[in-house]
Order: C-alpha cells, then structure tokens, then sequence
C-alpha cells in the first residue's frame, strides 16, 4: 500500500505504464497493490515500477519481490528417535537433535528439572518439524523416546528423629542405647553410618551425600531401671515405598506409539467454525485501523497437529483493507473503508488444519460499510467564468451551481448560498440557479466575483461544505449615449483669425466600450460653409473669414453619434462664437455733396443753423462714428459746428460778405483714423437796415 503525507484532499493514485507494471492494480483510492496474475519464481523473482499521486504531482518507485511458494513439508532423516538424560540435568542441557530434510536441526533440551525417584522415566514426545513457507506452513512429525536415568541426587534421609532415651547408671557396656535407619532414594544405596563427637554430629553417611542430623537425647535413671527409648517416624519409608512402586510399572511403548500412530498422524477430521460466528457485520467506514473486528474461532476433533489450525482470507479482500491472524482468526481492519467506493465485502474466511491430507472449510461473511459525513460537496472545478450581457433582466438565469456530495441521505444532499454580499446576484438554495436580482451596470461594476457554497444538510455532527468562485463579467451594452462636458461652449473670436484656425476643441466622453465608445461629431447648422468641424476629433475650425461689421455672433449646435449596435446613440453641444471687432479702417468718411453752399442773412440770431453736413462711413462701430471738425477757411471763427451731429451754427454778426470754410469729418480712430474734408461756401445777405439817402 502507498500512502501520501501530508494527506491532500481527494488524492488518486495511478501506476505508470511499463512492461511490469501490468502485472499489478492499485485502488485509486486506497492506494492498495494487488496483483493481476499469478507469478512464477523460477522464472521472475522482481518487479518494479512507479506510482503516481493526483496525475503525477507526487510519485514514488516500488519494487516488488516474489518469494518462492512453501509447496513442500519438511522431512525428518528418521521415523523415531531414542535418547536418555540423567535425572539431574541441568535446565537446558540438550537431549538429542533431530534433523529434517531441509537441514534444519531441531534439539530437544530439559525445561525443568527433572526427579527420577518422582518421576516417571520414560518420556514419549512427538516432534514437528515447522517451516515457515507462505501462506501457510507445512510440517512433519517425529516419534522422540528419552529414558531418564538415576543419579546419586539425594541425601539419606532418617527414618525416625528426635529420639529421647533414658539409661540406667548400672547399664552394662555394649548394651544397645537407641537403633537408628536410614535411606536414600537413589536406587537404595547400601548406607553406612558414622557417630562423630560435638556440637554437629554427622551421625549417618554414604561417602558423599550426608542426611541432617538425628539427635538422640539420653538420660541417666536410678539403677536398676530397664531402658528405654522413643523416636519420632518422618514417614520416609512410606513415601519411598509409593514412589518405588509407581515407577517400576512396565512401560508401555508399543501401546503409545501404536497410539501416536493412529491419532496423530492419521487427519481424519476437518475443521468446523462455531455456529456462533456472525454471517454478516456493520462497520462504519471511519472504522479505526488496526482494530479487531471479530474473532473467528474453529474446531477440529484430531488430536495433535493434525488439529492445529490456521485462518486465511481466501476471497472477497481485493481492495487488502482486511487481516486475519493465521492462527489466532482475529479479523482487522488494516485499510481505510470508503463507503463512497465499495459500500459492502463478501469475505470467504478459510479455515485449514495442517494435518496430512490437508482438510479445510468456509465461512462467508458480509461486511456493510455503514456511511459517514466523511465527503464534503464538491463542485466541478474551483472556478467559473460567465459572461453576461448588462441589460440581462432580473430573474434571468446567468448559471447553474452543481456539487456532487458522495455520502447518502440528508448526508449527501446540498444546499446552496451565496457567501457575497450583494444585491444584484442570487441563488438558489436547491437548484443552485444563479439570476440576476438588480439593475446591472457594466459602466459602473464592470466585474463581479462571488462565492458560492454548497453545504450538505447531515442532522448528526459537523455539516460539511465547499465553495467555488463564480466571476461574472458584464458584457457592453450601448445604453449611454456621448456625454458632452460641458454641454455649452462660450467663445470670442476676433474677426480677423485666419482662416484655418481651430476655434474650439469639443469634448465628449461615451462609457461603452468598442463600437458603443467610438464617436462620431457632426455640425447640424452649417452656416453657410463659414465652420468646419472634424468628425474624430471634434475640432471646430475656421472656413472663411469672419466679419464683425456683417455678423458679430453665430450660435452653432455640434452632435455627437456613437457607432452602437443595434442603434446608435447621440447627444448635442452648442456653441457660441462672439466675433470682436477688429480696427480695419477700411473706409474713408465720405459727404454726401462734394461742395456745400448755404445763405444766411446778415442780422441773424447767434446760433442759428446755417447748413446740415450729412457724412457717411461703412466702418461699423468705432471705424462708423464720426466727428465734425471746421479746419480752415475765412469763416474760420465765425461759425461754429456740432461735432456730432454736423450742424453748422453763425455765431458772430456781420456785413455783407462771401466766406468760405473747410469742415474736415474724421472716425473715431485716434491713431490711424481716416479722414475728409469738405468746402462750404456761405453767402452773407445785407439786410437793409437804412433807408436809401437822396441827394437832392
């Protein structure tokens, strides 16, 4: 099994194609190997090839090595074996080896220490000789008979002690005192005895081993008083007489191999499961790893090896999330479940002794992987990108939010809601529609990004969710139309601006985009070819030359049109253009008469008007207006002249008499004005003041 860590979210797994790899399967899920065929180690013992993790973003190399199948049991170089061991060898100490066809050597030693005098001393045991091939091992057995042998182990032990005797002062030399025995277990060895003097008497012995002491205790009585004596029995003899008696019972050899032969070797038996193992089981898929799951447990009436028993999977474990112990039958879980992936397992669990003929039997049992809230909703890709146009109406669907939830029930059912806050989006909470819900406008909010989560509705626990991002792009529209700033343009222009000359720039801004941005300036009123407006730029430029005196102001109404689809949109500025005067002087004041001839009687009133000057001048404004000046002539001084209005005024009384005078009009140009001049002749009428004088 291959494994990632850190654990990624939804990781695969995949193995790369090579000519090994085809030999094995991996669970996409799981990560688990298994193989594809049966393989043969005398022609391939290794494979090797690489797996990846989520198309290649992780990847590491396994090699598998084939081992050579365990198809033969070993066998002993002998039917039985014979052997003997001193009763006090030590623990450990090797008995006999026996040797097996493998070459594998078997040596049989004490594990306790042993008793001959308590014992029995014949020991039939039956070796197996255990290899641990797989799937499962294979044995031989062997008959093993060790006969133990005495040793001088134990010491004399008294028969009676503590013995108390009283002697007369007059006993006689040589009279007996006490009578003591002794006997030791090993093989009734013939005893003798020694009394030695002081504190720690050792008063029996047999050259070697030597009893505890047996104190005898003598008191002297009155004479002529009869001896006596008094011991305590330890029951030595009795138990000695037991013991002898059980172990020189006649061995039955022959009995107990004809025995070993019949039960042991022969497997007439199969195994049987208890009829209280389960058929079927529920586990949920958060199951923990490695734990028990049930324990199987099987009965086979051989005796011997004939009745040990090993357990195997022997189909229905294909993803490998499933270990029962060979011996022991305990089911564990060495896998993650997925309910997801597999939602039950049909195990066939094997049992087999390992007698020959190996005999076996089945047991099916169910396992229903029972669902979590292990999966979170999960949405197609992170992100989407629709494009909508601006005027797309309220309630109009923009796009459809789809989440697969794995797990079942209320588990894997999805909800849908918008985690951006706004107005102009919603969504629906079962269908995940995405519509409309506000006026758009791509003008002001060219882009929305928003976040939608699908979240399962599981009753019990956390509830699970994701979320993905939904970009809305707003498409143009041609709903502004151009936007003069500002909407009237106020301009002077001197009538003498060349021709050519841009007068004004017009400026408008559309907030469409492509064809619903690119303007178009058009002049409504031509004005008689006078303007000239550029359709891209907006320029507005001088046609013809400009004159005050003709025209000293134009009011022009400027439009401009966007080349929006299906139809354009317009909007119109106006302009206003004051022509200032220029001082040309073009024209020269002129008098409607070349010569002016007026009368006026010689007794006029001061102040009376003699002749109206009349004066023209095609200047307009300043270059028009005129001034009445009397220059020169004989007049001079005696008449005078209204500078507006050019009247002409007598101011003096005189005689008869012809005068003449120069009125010279000028405009009102200080520096470069023009001017003419005009006579005036005048006749001066006598009046008749006297009467005629006759000489008579």
């Amino acid at each position: 099994m291959v494994s990632v860590t850190p654990v990624p979210f939804n990781v695969t797994f995949s193995i790369k194609n090579n000519l090994d790899s085809k030999s094995f399967k991996i669970n996409p899920k799981t990560g688990i190997i298994v193989t594809t065929k049966k393989f043969d180690y005398e022609k391939k013992i290794r494979y090797e090839f690489d797996v990846m993790a989520n198309q290649g973003q992780a990847e590491t190399h396994v090699v598998v090595e084939i081992t050579d199948e365990n198809d033969n049991s070993p066998t002993f170089s002998q039917v039985s074996y014979q052997a003997s061991v001193a009763e006090n060898a030590p623990i450990g100490r090797s008995i006999i080896q026996v040797v097996a066809a493998d070459q594998d050597k078997g040596v049989i030693s004490t594990s306790e220490h042993l008793d001959y005098e308590l014992m029995k001393r014949v020991f039939h045991l039956r070796v197996w000789a255990l290899d641990s091939g797989s799937p499962f091992s294979h044995v031989s057995e062997c008959a093993v008979t060790i006969t133990m042998s005495n040793a001088n182990d134990n010491v004399p032990l008294m028969e009676r002690v503590g013995c108390n005797a009283t002697l007369p002062l007059d006993l006689p030399v040589g009279q007996a005192v006490a009578e003591l025995s002794a006997i030791d277990l090993d093989e009734l060895n013939q005893l003798s005895y020694v009394m030695e003097s002081g504190n720690e008497l050792q008063l029996a012995t047999d050259g070697k081993h030597y009893s505890e002491p047996a104190v005898v205790t003598i008191s002297l009585t009155e004479e002529g008083t009869e001896p006596t004596n008094h011991c305590e029995e330890t029951g030595i003899y009795k138990q000695l007489k037991e013991k002898l008696i059980e172990s020189i019972k006649p061995a039955s050899i022959e009995q107990d191999e004809e025995s070993f032969s019949d039960v042991h070797i022969i497997n007439k038996h199969s195994p049987r499961f208890e009829s209280s193992m389960p058929s079927s089981i529920d586990l949920a898929e958060d199951y923990p790893l490695h734990s028990s799951i049930v324990k199987f447990m099987a009965t086979d009436n051989d005796t011997g090896f004939n009745s040990k028993l090993v357990y195997a999977i022997s189909s229905g474990n294909e993803d490998g999330c499933f270990a029962i112990n060979t011996f022991s039958g305990e089911l564990r879980l060495v896998c993650p479940l997925d309910r997801e992936s597999r939602e039950f397992y049909i195990l066939n669990i094997t049992v087999y002794d390992l007698g020959t003929p190996q005999t076996s039997s089945w047991k099916f049992m169910a396992v229903n992987v029972l669902d979590i809230n292990d999966n979170a909703p999960v949405f197609g890709q992170p992100r989407y990108v629709v494009r909508i146009p601006e005027n797309t109406e309220v309630d109009v669907s923009l796009f459809k939010a789809h989440a697969v939830d794995l797990d079942s029930e209320a588990r894997g059912t999805v909800q849908y809601s918008l985690r951006t806050s706004t107005e102009m989006f919603k969504v629906h909470a079962l269908t995940g529609e995405v519509s409309v819900a506000g006026n758009l406008d791509r003008e002001s909010t060219p882009r929305h990004d928003l976040q939608i989560e699908a979240r399962d509705q599981a009753a019990v626990g956390h509830q699970l969710y994701s979320t993905m991002d939904l970009v809305v792009v707003l498409k143009d529209v041609n709903d502004n139309p151009p936007k003069f700033v500002p909407r009237t343009y106020k301009i002077k222009v001197p009538e003498d601006v060349p021709v050519g000359t841009v007068l004004v720039w017009v400026d408008s801004i559309d907030l469409d985009r492509g064809s619903g941005g690119l303007i178009t300036y058009n002049l409504k009123n031509t004005e008689s070819g006078i303007f000239n407006l550029d359709a891209s730029t907006g320029s507005l430029m001088l046609e013809k030359e400009l004159d005050f005196e003709r025209r000293p102001s134009y009011n022009l109404t400027i439009r401009a049109v966007d080349h929006g689809l299906p139809r354009s949109l317009s909007s119109s500025c106006f302009v206003e253009i004051q022509v200032l005067d220029v001082n040309e002087n073009l024209h020269r004041p002129a008098f409607s008469e070349f010569v002016y001839k007026a009368g006026v009687m010689e007794d006029v009133v001061v102040g009376t008007s003699v002749v109206m000057l009349s004066a023209s001048d095609k200047d307009l404004g300043r270059d028009g207006t005129l001034r009445y000046h009397i220059q020169d002539g004989s007049g001079l001084g005696l008449f005078t002249i209204d500078e507006e209005t050019g009247k002409k005024y007598y101011v003096y009384l005189f005689i008869y008499r012809q005068d003449n005078i120069v009125v010279r009009v000028f405009d009102s140009q200080k520096v470069l004005g023009l001017i003419f001049s005009v006579y005036i002749y005048i006749y001066i009428y006598i009046y008749n003041l006297h009467y005629p004088n006759y000489n008579l």
